[in-house]
């Protein structure tokens, strides 16, 4: 049942008598024709659906919850919102992300939209080719399906950018210039993209995976696993437990140079054959990201926490 909008979790089979069923009957309001009186029975049902946690069945998603919400308000409580009782129950049976459903997504942006959700957005831009050509899409209003169509292109672009990226390893902004490379670093830089191909090419037979065909090769799949596979070669190559010198007195963080490591070695982010600090520090500016925790972090110095004074227990 709901409390405060929220759909609880209850175990319906410990108040249930064996052998005794129960019938309920609500009839439709009197005046009304034949369609408001179908209109009735029908959320009704969905109203019923609601409450015992069960799916919905209708024509389209959006029709759906736009019936069930205004029976919502009218059955419930005006202490609870109709809103955040409604999202709870899609959330339970699992129809807030709608990955590789375009109908349900289709349904899900404006009746998300009714009720100012941000709910639906996300797989609608993924799936927006597909969207596009559903019966569905007429219920999606004009600004949003303007805003979808923009949005799609811009992230067929990132893709696109991404997978020039990936085809090859080589990535231009977290690079150094091949002319700013020693031969020794740039040897290195050519193992490395080489060893990561045939990985690659060996788990996939291809690489890029699906050459030759029509269409993008990065999915959430293979992004899914790509992150994995990185995020543990950071882990396994990366020294998180560092801090700037303290008799570094830059006043600048940033352009700062030498570290503490845990082992009380003291190492600077530059060496002879490679600038690292620059690099970093141009990836960040042109991401217009923090300087989180890099190969060599920019971190802050370490603050020693204030020893509090025991009182006494005389």
């Amino acid at each position: 049942m709901p409390d405060r909008g929220t759909v609880q979790t209850e175990d319906s089979k410990e108040n249930q008598t064996p052998g005794v069923q129960y019938k309920l009957y609500m009839g439709a309001h009197s005046g009304g024709s034949k369609v408001d009186v179908m209109r009735y029975h029908v959320t009704t049902r969905y109203f019923l659906a609601f409450l015992i946690r069960k799916p919905l069945v209708g024509i389209t998603l959006y029709q759906v919850l736009v019936d069930l919400y205004e029976r919502l308000k009218e059955c419930l409580s005006s202490s609870i919102d109709c809103a955040v009782a409604l999202q709870s129950y899609l959330n339970m049976v699992r129809l807030v992300n709608v990955p590789n459903e375009p109908r349900a997504a289709a349904g899900l942006l404006p009746g998300s939209e009714d009720v100012r959700w941000n709910n639906g957005w996300r797989e609608a831009v993924g799936m927006y080719e597909e969207l596009s050509h559903l019966q569905e899409s007429a219920d999606i209003s004009l600004p949003t399906t303007a805003h979808l169509d923009r949005a799609h292109l811009e992230l067929q672009a990132r893709i696109h950018e991404a997978e020039d990226h990936l085809s090859t390893f080589y990535f231009n902004d977290a690079h150094f210039p091949q002319e700013d490379m020693s031969p020794t670093v740039r040897a290195a830089s050519v193992r490395f993209r080489k060893i990561l191909r045939q990985i690659y090419e060996k788990e996939y037979h291809t690489w890029p995976i699906r050459r030759g065909r029509p269409g993008l090769w990065l999915d959430v799949i293979l992004v899914g696993r790509l992150q994995e596979d990185f995020n543990a070669l950071y882990e396994y190559n990366v020294d998180r437990k560092v801090e700037w010198n303290g008799d570094d007195e830059s006043d600048d963080r940033k352009d700062r140079a030498l570290l503490n490591s845990v082992n009380a070695l003291i190492f600077g982010l530059d060496g002879e054959d490679v600038r690292m600090l620059g690099v970093l520090r141009n990836l960040d500016c042109r991401l217009n990201a923090s300087h989180i925790p890099h190969p060599y972090p920019l971190l802050p110095s370490l603050v020693p926490a204030p020893i509090t004074a025991k009182e006494s227990v005389l």
